[in-house]
């Protein structure tokens, strides 16, 4: 395993490195997966941005050899100090989008990515990533690693319309399927991204 920082700070470099090495061997939902990956070569490479200084992590891992993470440099950073179990819980989450994808039975392929992006169309972030991180954090919930609950996620993403009684629980399923989930396929993704489409613009889901 390589993992490498740009632009490096040596000051919380290495134990960012220790935390992403100890769930690169031991994630939760990994299996044997990561470790396959570790044995082949993988590189992780982690990009701390420091201009969007508040970024949330990204990760990009397209080519399977090489994965490339980045955020924001104050996202884990409180009074200098290195926020290791926010760091944790989030690389976690990150590495389970290539865990899904190193997974033959998920079913992800270019093809169906760009279809999944394209029911989303216009909207930001797309249905489909709302419902796939859903998926991935529900499953590490049910493992003890609490990234951020089915409840943090509606209050951030529908608060206002929430609050307003402008949509209602039946919207919303869609979503709680997601996170309450643990064996779904990425068709399953696209035909949820689907049905709550069709819900989140049909009047009998919306109050207002």
């Amino acid at each position: 395993m390589c993992v490498s920082f740009s632009p490096s700070n040596y000051v919380i470099a290495d134990t960012m490195h220790l935390v992403l090495a100890s769930i690169l061997r031991n994630h939760p939902l990994g299996g044997n997966a990561l470790e396959n990956q570790l044995q082949s070569g993988l590189t992780v490479c982690v990009k701390i941005d420091s201009q969007n200084v508040d970024a949330d992590p990204e990760i990009d891992c397209s080519r399977y050899s090489r994965v490339v993470i980045k955020f924001g440099c104050n996202k884990y950073l409180k009074c200098g100090q290195l926020d290791e179990d926010l760091f944790y819980k989030h690389m976690c989450h990150e590495l389970t989008h290539l865990i899904d994808r190193l997974d033959s039975s998920f079913g992800i392929t270019d093809d169906k990515e760009q279809y999944a992006q394209h029911i989303s169309q216009g909207l930001l972030p797309p249905i489909y990533m709302d419902l796939w991180n859903l998926y991935i954090n529900g499953r590490l919930e049910r493992k003890g690693i609490k990234v951020e609950s089915f409840e943090e996620f509606k209050r951030k993403r529908f608060g206002r319309r929430l609050c307003l009684g402008l949509i209602n629980d039946t919207a919303l399923e869609p979503y709680g399927v997601a996170f309450d989930s643990d064996r779904l396929t990425f068709d399953d993704i696209i035909s949820l991204t689907k049905e709550a489409k069709d819900l989140l613009s049909s009047p009998s889901s919306n109050t207002g």
